[in-house]
């Protein structure tokens, strides 16, 4: 049975996880980890979304995020596909 859909709206506030395949590390070293906030921050400017906390752990990241309209998905995936 598929998961429900996720419900989206321009006024809504999301908490996301991102977590390795198989709940493997996707940070290895301190240089990971640097990478992923370069990444987070180029995204934040291109798509206007209010970050407001993270955590990043060694296989997982959780993300308080305001999508101020866009496509929550959209930037996720962009953030995903780039780092």
């Amino acid at each position: 049975m598929p998961r429900i859909a996720r419900l989206k709206s321009p006024e809504l506030t999301y908490h996301i996880i991102v977590r390795g395949n198989n709940r493997e590390n996707i940070f290895y070293c301190d240089a990971d980890r640097i990478r992923y906030l370069k990444t987070l921050k180029k995204f934040k400017i291109k798509y206007n979304f209010t970050l407001y906390a993270y955590v990043l752990m060694d296989n997982h990241v959780h993300m308080i995020i305001n999508s101020n309209g866009e496509d929550i998905s959209k930037i996720m995936q962009s953030i995903n596909i780039s780092y």
